[in-house]
C-alpha cells in the first residue's frame, strides 16, 4: 500500500512537471490573460477525455467565495458547484480552497474515500473523476488555483 501511494505522489509530481512545460509554451502565445488562462485548461486536458481543467479565483467577499475564471474539458461539472476557500467552511477544505488559502499544491489521489472531497463525491462520481491536482498562484492581487480533475489516476 506504501508503495502504491509513493507511486501515485511521484506520478502526479511527473504530470504537474509536464504541464509546466505545456503551459510555459502558452505563455510565449498569449495575448492577453484571459486567453492565457483559457490555454492553460486547453493544454491540461488535451487528449485527457472526461478530464476537467479549470482556473478559480479566491474572491475577498466574507464568504470567501470562489469563482470560475477559465476552463476546460468536462465543464458541465461546474456549473452550479459551490467552493469556498474558508479553513470554517466545509466547502473550503478541498482542493481548491485548500491550494487557495494555504498556498500550496493539493493533489487527492482518491476523490472516493478523501474526506476532504465530501462535498463534491457524489457530482464527481458523475463525471467518472477519481483524482484531483491543485496548483496555487497569483492571479493579479488575487490567490488562485489551477485545478485538474482526471478520471483516472495518472
Amino acid at each position: 500500500m506504501v508503495t502504491f501511494v509513493e507511486i501515485s505522489a511521484q506520478q502526479a509530481t511527473q504530470k504537474a512537471l509536464q504541464l509546466t512545460r505545456a503551459i510555459d509554451g502558452v505563455l510565449v502565445r498569449s495575448i492577453s490573460e484571459q486567453e492565457l488562462l483559457e490555454q492553460m485548461c486547453g493544454v491540461a486536458v488535451a487528449g485527457e477525455v472526461g478530464a476537467l481543467a479549470w482556473v478559480a479565483v479566491g474572491e475577498d467577499d466574507d464568504a470567501r467565495t470562489v469563482s470560475v475564471r477559465a476552463a476546460a474539458g468536462a465543464i458541465g461539472y461546474l456549473s452550479d458547484v459551490v467552493v469556498s476557500w474558508s479553513a470554517d467552511d466545509e466547502l473550503g477544505r478541498g482542493p481548491v480552497g485548500t491550494a487557495i488559502r494555504d498556498h500550496r499544491v493539493v493533489l487527492i489521489d482518491d476523490l472516493e474515500t478523501d474526506g476532504r472531497f465530501a462535498p463534491w463525491r457524489t457530482r464527481a462520481r458523475s463525471y467518472g473523476f477519481e483524482c484531483a491536482l491543485a496548483i496555487p498562484f497569483r492571479l493579479g492581487d488575487k490567490d488562485a488555483a489551477f485545478t485538474v480533475y482526471y478520471p483516472i489516476a495518472k
